[in-house]
């Protein structure tokens, strides 16, 4: 019953999507940290945890980010996390709608649910979601990570999970590729960071700041190409399904808009890395070198290349050196 419900739940969202935002508005306007509401829990059988256990786990996680991460940036972290309330189910209610949820942030209530049996794999994950979220109850805009959700349209859940993936593994010493959650957008997300530099992509999560990671990257693109990029990755992370789940095999034509747009973003990164080689001075034969790294890095990441033709639509190096 749960595989036809989210089947019909797919197929709806597929031939109702629009078209990719180009122009999406973005805001500055997000300096009020959010005043906690705590509403009632919902009436559904679920286990608390003892306080002390609670306690631990958070204390934990607030060691490891602040030994990880600047001071500077543990301002939202620092409002949310010690209010913080956490509950967990054998069966989440949200699985009910959603298949295989195993953990969720709610940023209004500042309260996350995890399943009981996957609690150590993803609750690192939601406490980061919860220490870059703020929402902005006048404008009713939520910032979260790279994330910017307004009443009607939003921007950036795919870099934002890649992203916490890619935090997840670095400031807790997991391995990134051991686990398939949200496989190809968190290996997007490592190749990205080479770019933006990974003490600025920190800064702009955890200060929930879109607007600062678009205008580092118009340093090598237009402001277009960088809304078609982080909308393609939304995308993914919508379809992708850890490589072609079954049910989307069964939706007319997804296959092949995932390696259009998996292609798309491939090339974005590489056209984005030899524009950085280029703008920082290095001689030719430094930029040659580094340059295949990162490209053959990219080529070889299973995910990212699900055809042939991934493997490099640059037909000379030298082509693309001198484009």
């Amino acid at each position: 019953m749960n595989e036809i419900i989210t089947y019909l739940g797919i197929i709806t969202s597929f031939f109702a999507a629009k078209k990719i935002v180009k122009n999406f508005k973005i805001s500055s306007q997000y300096n009020r940290i959010h005043t906690i509401n705590i509403r009632k829990s919902p009436k559904i059988k679920s286990i608390y945890s003892k306080r002390n256990d609670i306690d631990s786990a958070l204390l934990l996680f607030k060691k490891e980010i602040e030994n990880n991460i600047e001071a500077d940036n543990l301002l939202i972290l620092n409002k949310n996390i010690d209010s913080i309330k956490i509950k967990r189910f054998f069966i989440m209610p949200e699985s009910l709608f959603f298949k295989a949820l195993d953990g969720a942030y709610y940023h209004k209530s500042n309260k996350i649910h995890v399943n009981f049996v996957s609690e150590k794999r993803v609750l690192n994950h939601e406490l980061l979601h919860a220490s870059s979220t703020i929402y902005d109850d006048e404008n009713w805009i939520l910032h979260s990570g790279f994330i910017q959700q307004t009443r009607c349209s939003e921007i950036g859940r795919g870099i934002t999970e890649g992203y916490t993936q890619v935090l997840d593994s670095r400031i807790f010493k997991n391995d990134l590729t051991a686990s398939e959650s949200y496989e190809a957008v968190k290996m997007i997300c490592f190749f990205l960071e080479k770019i933006v530099g990974f003490k600025n992509m920190e800064k702009y999560y955890f200060n929930a700041d879109l607007n600062s990671l678009i205008t580092n990257l118009e340093n090598y693109d237009n402001k277009n190409n960088i809304f078609d990029f982080i909308s393609r990755i939304d995308f993914i992370l919508k379809y992708y399904n850890n490589g072609y789940g079954s049910i989307i095999n069964k939706v007319p034509g997804t296959k092949k808009k995932i390696d259009l747009n998996l292609e798309k973003i491939n090339l974005y990164l590489k056209k984005w890395y030899l524009v950085k080689l280029k703008q920082e001075n290095y001689d030719e034969n430094t930029i040659i070198k580094k340059y295949e790294e990162y490209e053959n890095k990219i080529n070889n990441t299973e995910v990212l290349q699900k055809r042939p033709y991934f493997k490099s639509k640059y037909k000379s190096f030298k082509n693309a050196y001198n484009s």
